[in-house]
């Protein structure tokens, strides 16, 4: 299974619109054509530089902060008030409420928590 299945499937689908090749977007990007490849080919995860995806998403006219989730990362620029929120505890929360409680329930109660305690900038 691929882990970054979304991150390739969006790279892949950019590509293609664009009617680029990969080793094009590697350039444009500033990438290595061969970790691009391996990457698309779920062999590597994304780069680990944030600034190496927002780079590529910008080249392939991506939402930059889409593309960084997409990799597996929260975009720097919320990590600060995600932390500050109270949202990461909200997710553990939520994680962990009992499986046997009704899908719907739990929606509700992350629907509350988020309009108590995130920022709006973040809704």
């Amino acid at each position: 299974m691929v882990l970054h299945a979304t991150f390739i499937k969006a790279v892949k689908e950019a590509l293609k619109k664009k009617g680029w090749s990969m080793r094009r977007a590697a350039r444009e990007a500033g990438l290595d054509s061969s970790f691009l490849s391996k990457v698309l080919s779920g062999k590597r995860n994304p780069p680990s530089d944030e600034r190496a995806i927002v780079s590529l998403a910008q080249k392939l006219d991506l939402d930059p902060d889409s593309l960084v989730i997409y990799a597996g990362r929260i975009p720097v620029k919320y990590q600060r008030a995600l932390e500050k929120s109270g949202a990461i505890r909200l997710l553990s929360g939520a994680r962990a409420m009992p499986e046997m409680e009704a899908p719907r329930e739990k929606a509700k109660k992350v629907k509350k928590v988020v309009k108590e305690e995130m920022p709006d900038e973040l809704l």
